[in-house]
């Protein structure tokens, strides 16, 4: 497993004993070819000198003295070494994996950075020479690998400045005759890394098709790792599409401190993530897509099917309960905790829905919970409104009331087949201070299952599909 780069200074700080290796067994210690290599490998000895200092010596000698061993080869200054995987529960291997992240514009223009220019705005950038000092370091050594991420500016220098030598060297270090991995792979593929928050999921698609197209037509291969190191939170929109796209594995460099720390002192850093489309997406896992939105003989449009059926009658309750159509509603969605999990105080309104909601149906002005099993009182788990009393009459606001009872706070604690039904905004949407809530740690786990009714109409992905509303016309 290879660990986001991002981790691996405070990961190593923990150990006492390192050995490093990569996803064939093998590392490159030596000369940097590439300001993304050099980051890396700086990374790793200045975490390693950390822990101690017999290690030093280990590092000067593969970066600075020539030799030959019988584990590793010497090129020029550099030496090559292989290690092995150690099983040993005592040994952190680590997993040094060069790679690319380059903007495609940031601080300067694309062409500013490929060619290394306007150096008064920002000293680096000078991608144009990644590639091709890149491809002679590999070609020197089979036991060096790199991964090169976005497609932008490997198509500038595939059409401008690679020769036909160099490009036929670099297919032959993509498609290797034996069995080990490539040297040089390719991951995300898409025009540049996008961001999962911002942009709109179409631009999100079209990008990505952009790069995969080129890449088809120029190396003939196709990404199979998804790879978002730089985006600040990631959605199971991109999930999605990393699964959709045939993508084996998602790698990302950031994410929530709390919930990094959680996961670290858990083991939980690898993970499955499940981001389960509903069905009323209008977007199925099974292969329909030659169908027509409006075969109404699909047979996920039928209610009766088991897999929709669940979902199918929690729109329909919500839509008798609320008297409100089910355009107006979000997707329904199902979250599970696990034993010891919560999720801090928060609102489901937004003061600045009219901007930020807008491609989501604006203000949400009613939260349906359905609780899908039994939480014991002493377990835990329980939805709490730390701004609402339990012995208040409605309409009383407690926001500034510090010396209320925190027991009196009023609490729904989860039993299998109740609904929760509250408004975090009123009927015209203004925002409802009150209606701040939280879910309180739970000691086992606790499912629950919630829909989100908003002011106006929710379009896919968010809401549901033109096919899925016709069900409850």
């Amino acid at each position: 497993t290879v660990h986001p780069c991002s981790y691996i200074l405070r990961i190593i700080r923990w150990t006492t004993t390192v050995r490093t290796t990569t996803t064939r067994n093998r590392t490159m210690i030596g000369r940097c070819t590439t300001t993304t290599t050099a980051w890396l490998l700086l990374l790793l000895c200045v975490a390693v000198s950390a822990d101690s200092t017999s290690h030093s010596s280990f590092f000067w000698e593969a970066l600075g003295q020539p030799q030959d061993t019988t584990t590793g080869s010497t090129t020029g200054s550099a030496t090559v070494r292989k290690f092995s995987a150690s099983n040993d529960p005592a040994v952190l291997n680590v997993h040094v994996v060069p790679h690319t992240h380059d903007d495609v514009g940031w601080r300067k223009t694309v062409d500013q950075y490929y060619h290394g220019r306007n150096t008064s705005i920002d000293e680096r950038g000078f991608v144009g020479r990644i590639l091709s000092t890149t491809l002679a370091a590999l070609l020197q050594n089979d036991a060096r690998t790199f991964t090169y991420v976005e497609s932008k500016f490997l198509h500038t220098w595939w059409t401008t400045t690679a020769s036909v030598e160099q490009r036929a060297a670099l297919r032959g270090l993509i498609h290797n005759d034996d069995d080990d991995p490539p040297q040089f792979s390719l991951v995300n593929g898409g025009w540049s890394m996008h961001d999962e928050a911002a942009p709109h999921y179409v631009g999100m698609i079209d990008q990505t098709s952009t790069g995969h197209d080129f890449l088809r037509r120029a190396l003939n291969v196709t990404p199979i790792i998804g790879w978002q190191l730089d985006p600040f939170g990631h959605s199971a929109t991109h999930a999605d599409f990393c699964h959709r796209w045939g993508m084996d594995a998602l790698y990302f460099g950031r994410i929530d401190y709390q919930d990094l720390e959680l996961r670290r002192q858990e083991q939980r850093c690898e993970g499955l993530w499940r981001p389960d489309p509903n069905p009323y997406s209008g977007d199925q896992d099974h292969d329909d897509s030659s169908q027509n939105e409006d075969d109404e003989d699909d047979d996920t449009n039928n209610s009766s099917n088991n897999n929709n059926r669940g979902s199918f009658e929690f729109v329909q309750k919500a839509q008798d309960l609320l008297q409100s159509s089910p355009s107006l509603f979000e997707r329904p969605t199902v979250i599970r905790y696990q034993a010891g999990q919560s999720l801090a105080p928060h609102y489901d309104a937004n003061r600045s829905a009219e901007k930020e909601d807008l491609n989501r149906g604006g203000q949400t002005v009613a939260t349906l919970i359905v609780y899908l099993n039994d939480v014991p009182n002493t377990a835990g788990g329980a939805t709490r409104f730390g701004l609402l009393s339990s012995s208040s009459p409605p309409g009383s606001n407690h926001a500034n009331d510090d010396d209320d009872d925190d027991d009196d706070r009023l609490t729904v604690q989860p039993q299998r087949g109740d609904a929760l039904l509250f408004f975090p905004a009123s009927a015209d949407g203004e925002f409802d201070t009150r209606l701040e809530h939280e879910g309180c740690p739970a000691m086992e786990e606790k499912w629950i299952a919630r829909i989100w009714r908003h002011t106006d109409r929710v379009n896919p992905p968010f809401g549901l599909s033109l096919k899925a509303l016709r069900q409850f016309q």
